[in-house]
């Protein structure tokens, strides 16, 4: 079943670039949409991101860059509210990057600095939290730690922390930035990310963004 629709995002980081030696970036992200499927009105969906990350690279030759980026938080929530107390699915996770950049300094002239980034996916530590139920392991059920009882009490986490390779968690980020001058850039985004909860039936999420940079502070030396 295919989903989409329309969101927002929101993004706050920090930038240092010292041209010659290496670029530096702090970024939390905040993403907002609301989807459906095609032709089913009760497949209206809430989906938020949360991402907090950290990127180093190295300069290579001046024009390219190439380091690695960390992510130390990743939260991607679905909501449905038409499927009462099972309307959310979460996931949670950390992933390290194979990171590049390209630097044109001088694309239209010298008020224009065209500047592309990529982001690879190369490990990554990922928790699952599906909707509709949960599969706990017969350990939890027998000592009584899961209780179906109550409807306010809180189940224990499900515990799905494992490790993925680029192979069956595979991730990519590339954004195009054109700077004007010191202040504004304008940059169009596009990340996808596709894996398997189910063998051979992947989930694949991508997010196409457009965006407006607004720099408040820019110090060179």
């Amino acid at each position: 079943m295919r989903y989409s629709g329309l969101g927002g995002v929101v993004e706050f980081g920090f930038d240092n670039d010292k041209k010659g030696k290496h670029y530096q970036n702090a970024c939390f992200s905040f993403e907002y949409s609301k989807e459906k499927a095609n032709g089913l009105a009760v497949s209206k969906t809430n989906v938020l991101n949360y991402d907090f990350s950290y990127k180093y690279l190295w300069d290579i030759r001046n024009i390219f860059l190439l380091g690695a980026k960390a992510e130390v938080i990743g939260i991607n929530m679905r909501t449905n509210p038409n499927m009462g107390n099972n309307n959310l699915a979460s996931i949670m996770s950390n992933h390290l990057y194979l990171s590049a950049r390209y630097t044109n300094r001088d694309i239209i002239n010298e008020n224009w600095t065209l500047y592309v980034n990529s982001d690879l996916s190369i490990f990554s530590l990922q928790d699952e939290v599906p909707s509709f139920g949960v599969a706990y392991s017969n350990n939890l059920v027998t000592n009584g730690k899961v209780s179906f009882d109550s409807h306010d009490s809180m189940l224990p986490a499900y515990s799905g922390n494992s490790f993925h390779g680029i192979w069956n968690n595979f991730r990519f980020f590339i954004d195009v930035n054109l700077k004007y001058k010191k202040r504004f850039v304008f940059s169009y985004s596009w990340q996808v990310r596709r894996y398997s909860s189910v063998a051979d039936y992947p989930t694949t999420i991508g997010v196409h963004a457009i965006k407006v940079r607004f720099n408040i502070a820019n110090w060179n030396k």
